[in-house]
């Protein structure tokens, strides 16, 4: 146990004296008030902006813990449903149907198929053929296939293709050419939207589709779509009557449809002409006028809580929606953010149950199929799960006057499917107008990709500095920015430096060329030498923050983002030799490279944007009693390298701790007499620095009044080490640096904190090693009165556990801290 008399703040002439003054003030109680943002991607019209930031302030408190809850119990209830077959109750007419969407609804939850109740389900739905007899239906071939695709596609491969080959000989040919309907009938959108759905999910697993199927289905979209944008489920064309009004959920399909079909029917922005890359061949068509008139009637008539034009199929439209605003790329839909809309709506809409020890969380429609539990749960389970999938990187509109920064408009989309694949986990993209974006929407996404072919910086000076602003504010919240020219020539290069001088003015923040030995080059694929590029990188703080992709004139080669569009052309299938494909690869090789880096592949679900701001106490408050206090050290090895990690530290060890009191983190010179008001000073540092003859004066003295220096090298700076320790050899000649042994306290649980010894560091891209803790420090008085890691403590504090960046895990940091801390008050 502590001895709580010596708890008080501040550093006096006496150590014990100090000390009972410190603890007596500091360790009353401590404080978890962490700061998260309440993160939101844009994509809204500048005119919905306004009303966007009014919606967002309008929403009900809504957590992480909530939606998962919801998800989970949703879950739960479904298993509860399920026959011992595996199957679930339905109609003779669709068997198959209600258990491939219950199936498809659990695995998009999380479940895998090795999970009992889905195995059971799968087996099931192996047995039934909806491609044959009484039981033929295109719903269920649809729905099976997704579930196919999505659990085991290897071991249902045949299955797969039955299916797809069935779905195919079953589109319309004759009166709604492109769709498909009942067995008897004429086609229809619903039909339709989920038959494109299981031939796309077959399509991205390799599967051969007859090309006229997307393009007659492109026709059967076209020729169905309303004067105002719209879809309805009845089409009467305008010669033979009034139009039925649009619908939500059928607007939904037609977006999602025609989308399908013009990827899979058009020519890419990028073009392979005799083995030469063609970039920037921006197709302009029909198809693309039809889909932005239909998001501009979404974007008017949106709601979550009804289905616009239908009173009825709510939780069909949600469904919808969903895949419409994922696959569209936006976060916002006419100034509404969609997701956080709908997760409020559904979570009104739930209902529980008490089942032993569980709660069961469902959902009941309002219309009459919808009203049959397990749908209506599985469509509400889809929406949920689907629409939190979490943002890879998102494309930055840096311009609103042309559509120079989306000359290839599926580059990360296809690059996110790479990801998705050598990863195995589900992601989405987002494009964002840079203009309208708050710093908060950029933080969605951990990634924001520029790429054009003229400058991005504004002509406007002012609107250059918001530029500015607004991304550094990002970068500083751990934010990455990838940029590229998407084709040689234009004046992107110039503008994007310029812009980055905008952001960094400072000059040691310049761009420099990539070394060999860099995570980049090999962090999942090795690069080969004959497909590496000129590439400039950026550091700030921690690692690397931008990433400048350029083209040498000697040697042109293809932007990333043309490769990435061209991604479909690497296929064995496709009509290329084999130096074009390995282009191709080694692009979306590099594209993966650069976000596992920047990610280390570590991505947050969307509702985790959802917690509420907490509130901090103020940088400049004043040291008080009960708050824990620790100074930042200025100097000129970069002091503010990490701007974060002791704010995070001290949260961290409030909530280890478990007390409630507040913190204090602020930065002050060595020279002040303000330093003997903290009992501990933290120090950090990347660069060489020297300090002055006053401030080593100053140093030493709050040595010896009994105050604890608190040191690490970020990212195991050399420089900084160099300095640091020529530094301490100066302050005190008398008390070198020595390494802290295993056996010591400060290591051990004895002081309430945590167990050290077992801890491992972290190495550039080698990941965690058995090499054990590695503290040095300084006698003064018979206590440590300096500590010091000369591996990274900061980043990792940060949360940022880079690949070339030395040091420990985020954990292990937050643990060595707590024991300093502790260590300090004893």
């Amino acid at each position: 146990m502590l001895n709580c008399a010596r708890c008080h703040s501040g550093v006096s002439s006496s150590r014990a004296t100090g000390g009972r003054r410190r603890l007596d003030r500091v360790f009353a109680s401590l404080a978890l008030g962490a700061l998260v943002w309440a993160l939101v991607n844009c994509l809204a019209p500048a005119d919905a902006f306004a009303q966007r930031r009014s919606s967002a302030r309008q929403q009900p408190d809504i957590t992480p813990k909530m939606v998962q809850n919801a998800i989970s119990g949703g879950v739960d209830y479904l298993k509860s449903l399920q026959n011992r077959r595996g199957n679930w109750n339905e109609e003779e007419i669709h068997v198959g149907g209600i258990s491939s969407l219950c199936t498809l609804a659990l695995l998009s939850a999380g479940e895998t198929p090795d999970d009992p109740h889905v195995a059971r389900a799968l087996e099931y739905l192996r047995s039934v053929d909806p491609t044959s007899g009484p039981v033929e239906s295109t719903y269920v071939a649809a729905l099976q296939t997704m579930v196919f695709c999505m659990a085991e596609p290897k071991r249902d491969a045949g299955l797969i293709r039955r299916n797809v080959l069935w779905l195919q000989n079953t589109q319309k040919t004759e009166i709604k050419v492109g769709a498909w309907g009942y067995p008897y009938g004429n086609g229809d959108p619903s039909n339709s939207q989920f038959a494109l759905l299981a031939l796309y999910e077959a399509d991205r697993l390799g599967l051969s589709i007859d090309p006229k199927v997307w393009r007659n289905a492109s026709v059967y979209w076209s020729n169905t779509q309303n004067i105002d944008g719209s879809w309805t489920y009845n089409y009467l064309p305008p010669s033979v009557g009034q139009q039925a009004p649009g619908s939500g959920s059928m607007t939904c399909a037609g977006i999602v449809s025609l989308l399908i079909a013009g990827e899979k029917s058009e020519l890419a922005d990028a073009l392979i002409r005799n083995g030469e890359f063609l970039p920037c061949q921006r197709q302009n068509t029909e198809i693309s006028r039809r889909l932005n008139h239909a998001q501009k009637w979404m974007a008017k008539h949106f709601s979550v809580s009804r289905n616009p034009g239908n009173k009825d199929w709510v939780l069909y439209y949600l469904y919808g929606l969903e895949r419409m605003g994922r696959m569209t790329e936006q976060r916002f839909i006419g100034g509404h953010d969609w997701y956080r809309e709908g997760v409020a709506e559904l979570l009104r809409l739930s209902k529980t149950a008490e089942r032993r020890d569980r709660v069961l969380v469902y959902w009941k429609g309002a219309s009459s199929s919808e009203m049959m539990e397990p749908i209506a749960t599985s469509l509400a389970l889809l929406f949920l799960s689907k629409g939190r999938y979490p943002v890879l990187l998102t494309k930055v509109q840096f311009t609103q006057e042309t559509e120079d920064w989306n000359n290839h408009r599926h580059d990360i989309h296809n690059l996110a499917r790479y990801t998705e694949d050598a990863w195995k986990k589900y992601v989405t993209t987002q494009n964002v107008d840079l203009e309208t974006a708050t710093t908060e929407d950029l933080l969605l996404s951990p990634v924001l990709f520029f790429s054009g072919t003229q400058s991005p910086l504004p002509k406007d000076a002012a609107q250059r500095k918001a530029f500015g602003k607004k991304l550094r504010d990002y970068v500083d919240r751990g934010g990455f920015i990838l940029a590229e020219a998407a084709a040689p020539g234009g004046s992107f290069e110039r503008g994007f430096r310029e812009l980055l001088r905008e952001i960094f003015p400072e000059k040691e923040h310049r761009l420099y060329p990539m070394p060999p030995e860099h995570p980049i080059w090999r962090a999942e694929k090795t690069i080969q030498p004959r497909f590496m590029r000129p590439i400039y990188c950026m550091d700030y703080g921690c690692r690397t923050c931008v990433v400048f992709v350029t083209s040498d004139p000697k040697k042109p080669r293809p932007s990333l983002s043309c490769l990435w569009e061209l991604a479909p052309e690497a296929r064995p299938s496709a009509p290329h030799n084999e130096i074009v494909k390995d282009e191709i690869r080694a692009g979306l090789s590099l594209g993966l490279n650069i976000l596992a880096y920047a990610t280390d592949r570590t991505l947050k679900t969307k509702e985790e944007s959802f917690l509420a701001q907490q509130a901090e106490t103020p940088a400049d408050s004043p040291v008080q009693r009960g708050r824990l206090a620790i100074a930042n050290l200025q100097h000129g090895g970069g002091c503010e390298a990490a701007p974060k990690a002791l704010r995070n530290l001290l949260l961290k060890a409030s909530d280890a701790l478990h007390t409630k009191s507040g913190v204090l983190a602020e930065t002050v010179s060595i020279a002040s007499d303000r330093i003997f008001d903290f009992p501990i000073l933290f120090m950090q540092g990347r660069y060489d620095f020297r300090l002055t003859r006053a401030e080593r004066v100053q140093l030493r003295a709050y040595l010896d009044r009994g105050g604890l220096l608190f040191v690490n090298s970020i990212c195991a700076s050399p420089a900084f080490d160099a300095a640091f320790r020529r530094e301490m050899a100066e302050i005190c000649p008398d008390a070198s640096l020595r390494a802290i042994p295993l056996d010591d306290p400060l290591y051990t649980n004895a002081l309430g904190g945590f167990d050290l010894r077992g801890i491992r560091t972290r190495r550039a891209e080698s990941g965690t090693t058995a090499q054990p803790i590695q503290l040095e420090g300084a006698l003064i008085n018979d206590r440590w009165g300096v500590i010091y890691s000369s591996w990274d403590l900061s980043c990792a504090l940060e949360d940022f556990n880079s690949m070339n960046c030395r040091g420990y895990s985020t954990d292990d940091a937050a643990k060595i801290g707590v024991n300093v801390i502790l260590y300090a008050f004893y």
